[in-house]
């Protein structure tokens, strides 16, 4: 039984990661581009160049995890890379951004939200158990999902009711830092 469900899990996660390699890879790197510039994270220039690697490692581990080759290298990569997704995203929405999802170009419009957040980190959490026998990946993969959960957590509390109830916010503009009250 518990086979059948690391099965399933590899499944699952597997072609979420091919379907939306395959979707951004199609979009071209400057559509994909677009969407990772609106996280604004990253040097103007460098979404081009993670514009045209992402989709080739998100297929390369898709299939992976569905042909179950690589483990558990393909399943720490997956939480890992569903791990930075999922952060991104919170800050983002954090910083009162509701950039393109950029999840895959088969949903074109789709805006970041609390609730892609939480089924990236819930899709990480899948592959614990796929992570296999090795105890150093099983309990890497795990530690990580547990302290993004809980840092995403706390940014999703902080952006709904931090600035509201008077907490001061700092915001940085020009080179500048300065408390505000919010």
């Amino acid at each position: 039984m518990f086979e059948s469900l690391i099965v399933l899990a590899r499944i699952v996660v597997g072609s979420v990661f091919l379907v939306a390699g395959i979707a951004k890879w199609r979009l071209g790197a400057h559509g994909f581009a677009q969407a990772i510039h609106g996280y604004r994270l990253l040097p103007v220039d460098m979404p081009v160049g993670l514009a045209r690697v992402l989709p080739l490692a998100e297929i390369a581990i898709g299939f992976a995890l569905l042909a179950g080759a690589a483990m558990p290298a393909a399943a720490l990569c997956a939480a890992t890379l569903l791990t930075l997704f999922a952060t991104a995203m919170a800050s983002a929405l954090a910083r009162g951004l509701e950039p393109d999802c950029g999840c895959s170009a088969f949903v074109r419009g789709q805006r970041v939200s609390w609730r892609l957040v939480y089924r990236n980190l819930a899709l990480g959490a899948l592959l614990v158990p796929v992570a296999g026998e090795s105890a150093w990946a099983v309990a890497g993969t795990f530690a990580m999902l547990l302290t993004a959960t809980a840092l995403l957590v706390v940014l999703h509390l902080f952006s709904r009711h931090g600035a509201r109830d008077g907490t001061r916010v700092l915001r940085i503009t020009g080179g500048h830092v300065s408390g505000q009250a919010g």
